[in-house]
């Protein structure tokens, strides 16, 4: 490859760094790949934001937002951006099937261990929604900073 021709490519790198976030307490980072891009789910009132990792829902009738990020473990919103806050009773069933479904097909394929630590409204991470690239940096309460020179 000539030297012009990778300049040109190297040009249209993105090389900015990501914005760090700094949290004092249990915080999950769900990125979304630009804007929100929504997928009909056949028979369902529900949509599914396909450029996230993560199982985000948006329920067309009520307008809000449901994301899943561990087994049983779900948060509710009314916009895609939050605030999230922590569900103690899941959405719809249909829901619930849906993303037991997609994750008993991924537990085949990755068996994984199961987190021992049980969620509930009084430990539940803050969910940051980003939309670019992001660096997520959580501390336990306040960070103490220390000289080594003595």
């Amino acid at each position: 490859m000539p030297v012009e021709q990778e300049q040109k490519q190297a040009a249209k790198l993105n090389n900015d760094p990501p914005e760090i976030i700094y949290m004092e307490k249990p915080a999950l980072l769900v990125v979304i790949d630009g804007k929100a891009m929504l997928q009909k789910i056949e028979n369902s009132d529900y949509q599914v934001v396909a450029n996230t990792p993560y199982p985000l829902f948006s329920e067309k009738k009520s307008g809000k937002w449901f994301l899943n990020v561990a087994d049983k473990v779900w948060y509710r919103a009314k916009s895609v951006d939050g605030p999230w806050t922590y569900a103690d009773e899941p959405p719809s069933s249909v829901l619930v099937k849906m993303v037991e479904s997609r994750a008993s097909e991924s537990k085949d394929k990755n068996k994984t261990e199961k987190s021992k630590v049980k969620i509930a409204t009084e430990n539940a991470p803050v969910i940051v929604v980003v939309h670019e690239p992001t660096e997520l940096v959580v501390s336990e309460g306040k960070a103490e900073f220390f000289s080594s020179d003595g």
